[in-house]
């Protein structure tokens, strides 16, 4: 559980693992901004394997993806369980995330590798390999982010 860093130059992976709650969120910004004064400035954040993201996590998220744009520099969020893209699709950060369905095409996009597309789940900065047409709200009854019951 947790987050895992896995360099992979000249992308910082971090592996998200269960429930994201503010702890975890803020370690992961002192890690990505330790990660950033080494001079990282590409990054993929996989959530495969999260099973929330707290309130927190989506503001380091957010915060981190506009401060890289602004940078030169990339976030990429890949294999996003269908709850989180309902919680991204709720909040708005679909629209500005480069979402990925897959790992392959989101660590090429990561790497600046030519001819990768960049992806999102909704109308964000390049429509792609996770656009999906409608941007569905959440469902009645659905608690986005799979909340722990």
């Amino acid at each position: 559980m947790g987050i895992k860093h896995e360099p992979q130059p000249p992308l910082e992976i971090f592996r998200f693992e269960g429930v994201i709650d503010q702890e975890a969120a803020l370690d992961f910004e002192r890690d990505f901004r330790w990660q950033q004064s080494l001079g990282a400035t590409r990054f993929l954040v996989d959530l495969e394997k999260a099973s929330y993201l707290s309130s927190t996590c989506l503001a380091v998220l957010s915060r981190i993806s506009r401060e890289l744009a602004d940078a030169g520099g990339v976030l990429v969020v890949a294999r996003s369980p269908e709850k989180v893209l309902r919680l991204f699709r709720t909040v708005g950060l679909d629209h500005f995330l480069h979402l990925f369905p897959g790992g392959e095409e989101a660590v090429a996009f990561g790497r600046g590798t030519p001819g990768a597309q960049a992806g999102t789940s909704g109308g964000g900065p390049a429509a792609g390999p996770q656009a999906g047409g409608e941007t569905p709200g959440p469902r009645t009854g659905d608690s986005p982010g799979g909340a722990p019951g």
